[in-house]
């Protein structure tokens, strides 16, 4: 059975954007640091974004959701598997991280897709 998604209220999509812009710099860093041996950095402390807690998001959840559909975009795997540990510690059902991940994978690609037709 489909479900329908409404639009997000405001509030969501400001917790849409916060997950964007922390994802748009924790994935490249972390993926990075796979890469490289340097003593220094390789926790998200040391990128000073504010704490989780200062965020005041509205669904912890649902902030967790769109960073793990962030993350599988960007190939940021060492953030989505925190992402999706967040989800299972919150007795998330993997059915609901499998759907998000699905989405995600399909919205990527038919974005790529567009792209491409308009070149």
């Amino acid at each position: 059975m489909l479900e329908v998604i409404n639009e997000p209220t405001p509030s969501q999509k400001r917790d849409i954007e916060f997950a964007v812009a922390r994802m748009g710099g924790t994935n490249p860093y972390f993926v990075a640091r796979q890469y490289i041996d340097i003593a220094e950095g390789g926790i998200l402390e040391a990128l000073h974004f504010r704490s989780f807690a200062m965020l005041n998001i509205e669904n912890e959840t649902q902030y967790h959701h769109a960073c793990v559909a962030i993350s599988l975009i960007n190939g940021g795997y060492v953030c989505l598997r925190s992402h999706v540990n967040s989800l299972q510690h919150a007795n998330e059902p993997d059915k609901n991280i499998d759907i998000t991940m699905r989405i995600a994978a399909v919205c990527h690609s038919l974005n790529i897709l567009d792209k491409s037709s308009n070149i």
